[in-house]
């Protein structure tokens, strides 16, 4: 699952965030903290696991965690987090 959101985030905004300016870190920074989603949406597809993520990117997944339940639409989220974390 955790791959797969990766690849969705590649396939849906990479070409779009790069021509945005966003830099290549960054752009990693967004599709790893994403991953958040799993806990949030398809815990039930985890298997009762749960996607933790790495150290650095805990205060954009809280963010996550925080905008999300109030606005379920993935491109929002996205550029929500682009604008607080551009570089």
């Amino acid at each position: 699952m955790h791959e797969l959101l990766h690849f969705y985030t590649w396939q849906v905004f990479f070409e779009e965030l790069k021509r945005k300016g966003l830099s290549g870190l960054r752009y990693n920074d967004i599709k790893e903290s994403l991953t958040e989603l799993l806990n949030l949406e398809f815990s039930d597809l985890m298997g009762g696991g749960v996607d933790k993520g790495y150290g650095q990117h805990q205060e954009m997944r809280k963010k996550i965690r925080d905008l999300w339940p109030k606005n379920k639409d993935i491109k929002a989220l996205v550029n929500n987090l682009v604008v607080q974390w551009k570089n």
